[in-house]
């Protein structure tokens, strides 16, 4: 099944390099989808057991509006888009 028969058009972001977010330079996307309940954790590269938990603590915090410890700007969704 391809990715645009999963998931709403409106959910997919214009060609993302998503090679890119695997290099482990590159920081994570954390943050909500654009699909109501589905969120993401990923892109941590070879630092993704050592950022796991953390990254785990950040989004469970933003899933439950409270304010994560950390500044989550940039790390969403919205910055493969531009």
């Amino acid at each position: 099944m391809k990715t645009t028969e999963a998931l709403p058009r409106k959910a997919l972001v214009r060609q993302p390099n998503l090679s890119a977010m695997l290099a482990p330079r590159t920081v994570a996307l954390i943050g909500a989808s654009g699909i109501p309940g589905v969120w993401l954790n990923l892109g941590h590269g070879s630092s993704g057991w050592a950022l796991a938990c953390g990254s785990a603590r950040v989004l469970a915090d933003v899933i439950g509006g409270r304010e994560p410890g950390i500044d989550v700007d940039g790390l969403g969704i919205e910055r493969l888009s531009s």
